[in-house]
């Protein structure tokens, strides 16, 4: 079987089409819904309507999904339906979404997965449809993304909001600390309604959430929600990093950390961004591989 692996669009865009190709036949790619947008950001920077535009959308959504590929959904999807059922298999396989049991012709039972949003984008790339809606959202995309001032706002508020008397020198004492906080029993619920707050959930679902902890037995997010811890890790690595000046503010810094949701559905994580290597030591597993 092949290794699940997951490319940010720094390795997407190093490697030519016949490149891709021999990647497929060795790893099964994992399309993260970050890779789509941001790649369709790229499009709309040039994209005029014209043939020779259309044959360069068609160009990319090949060269994307050519076969062999899983197009992930959405990590903020994964990530409540585990906090409120706490099913969630982090086995290092890309998560497909939805799925029903179906009977073939012949009587062979298999799964059908329904297709994402993301998945019929490429589809209509595919055939040169790079519609109208798609062009506006890229767009929008770009510019709410690369606010100059993004990260340097944040880092700001953090400062005021973070008051933590220690001073770290690099990110190995940060990372020593942050995985105290998260052994630490005293700061479970206190981590659980920071990822609430912090990942946007809905009061509906926070509340169903909460009452799924008010109930269990164990109170350890390790236990309750493996893959929200792992949600947590990133984001109080980041935010800490970026309040005590251990990485960039960068806008895109923002976007390159989605990836980091992904990985513990992957085998292998290949990046050539500044950014994301400094971090990715501190996010990985001993299963988990990252590749420059």
């Amino acid at each position: 079987m092949s290794l699940p692996i997951i490319i940010d669009k720094s390795t997407f865009q190093s490697l030519s089409f016949e490149e891709i190709i021999l990647l497929h036949n060795y790893y099964r790619p994992t399309i993260t819904p970050i890779l789509t947008m941001e790649i369709l950001g790229d499009l709309k920077k040039d994209f005029d309507g014209s043939k020779t535009a259309s044959e360069r959308v068609k160009d990319f959504a090949n060269k994307l999904l050519p076969y062999n590929s899983a197009v992930s959904i959405f990590y903020r999807e994964i990530l409540v339906n585990d906090l409120i059922s706490g099913d969630t298999p982090l086995t290092y396989f890309p998560i497909l979404g939805s799925s029903q049991l179906v009977k073939s012709e012949s009587g062979k039972i298999g799964f059908h997965f329904k297709e994402s949003p993301q998945e019929r984008a490429l589809c209509r790339w595919r055939d040169g449809n790079f519609i109208e809606a798609e062009a506006e959202l890229a767009k929008i995309w770009r510019d709410t993304t690369t606010e100059k001032d993004l990260l340097v706002n944040l880092k700001e508020s953090l400062k005021i909001e973070i008051e933590i008397e220690e001073k770290f020198k690099n990110i190995d004492e940060l990372n020593e600390f942050v995985n105290q906080i998260l052994i630490d029993d005293k700061q479970q619920i206190n981590i659980l309604i920071f990822i609430i707050s912090e990942f946007g959930i809905t009061n509906e679902d926070a509340s169903k959430i909460l009452y799924r902890w008010s109930q269990s037995e164990c109170k350890n997010l390790k236990v309750f929600s493996p893959y929200a811890l792992h949600c947590g890790k990133v984001k109080i690595l980041f935010d800490l990093a970026l309040r005590f000046d251990l990485v960039g503010t960068r806008p895109t810094n923002m976007l390159d950390l989605q990836y980091f949701y992904y990985l513990p559905f992957a085998k292998i994580f290949t990046s050539n961004d500044k950014f994301q290597k400094i971090l990715a030591p501190y996010i990985i597993d001993s299963i988990l591989e990252f590749i420059d």
